[in-house]
């Protein structure tokens, strides 16, 4: 490809992004993955939209890019402040690692599938985080769509009905 075309590219990609201005300066691409056999968890991962493979070469494609010598020269330039390693360090290192220690943890006590309805809620919770502390405008049909998405949950978790309805018992025969 051409200098022009990958600065091109390198500006699109990074636009798509929203990664034009107030970020860190140092961007970490990660490809998704997953390789699942009756794993419901693994198969959220999964991504259905590039046909079940690996995001891992079009990351490797677009730091290679967007690491290009004579696109570096064309784009703004970055600072890599401490605050930004730090917050990599963070991101990469504490918060990743934290996260699937604790999510492993509460797999084992309430099983998989279970657990795996939490993945459900991750868009949710990020588009009301951008609303409460960015100040996006959500449409009505936002706030539909997670009552929707709540009500879905509650009736798979069971446990509601469950109360509701004391002649029902979801545990095997014979079991308190």
């Amino acid at each position: 490809i051409a200098g022009k075309q990958r600065l091109d590219a390198a500006e699109t990609v990074l636009r798509a992004m929203s990664l034009t201005s107030d970020f860190g300066g140092l961007v970490l691409l990660a490809g998704h993955g997953a390789r699942t056999v009756n794993n419901p968890h693994a198969a959220g991962l999964d991504c259905g939209a590039c046909g079940g493979h690996t995001g891992e070469s079009n990351a490797r494609v677009a730091a290679a890019v967007l690491n290009d010598p004579l696109v570096r020269e064309g784009l703004p330039p970055a600072h890599h402040s401490a605050a930004a390693w730090a917050a990599l360090g963070y991101l990469a290192g504490i918060a990743t690692a934290l996260a699937y220690l604790l999510f492993y943890r509460i797999i084992g006590r309430v099983g998989a599938g279970y657990a795996s309805l939490v993945t459900l809620m991750v868009a949710p919770v990020s588009i009301l985080l951008g609303a409460w502390l960015l100040g996006e405008v959500l449409p009505l049909r936002a706030y539909l769509g997670f009552a929707l998405l709540v009500a879905g949950l509650v009736i798979l978790d069971g446990r509601l009905f469950s109360r509701q309805r004391p002649g029902i018992s979801l545990s095997e025969p014979g079991s308190p």
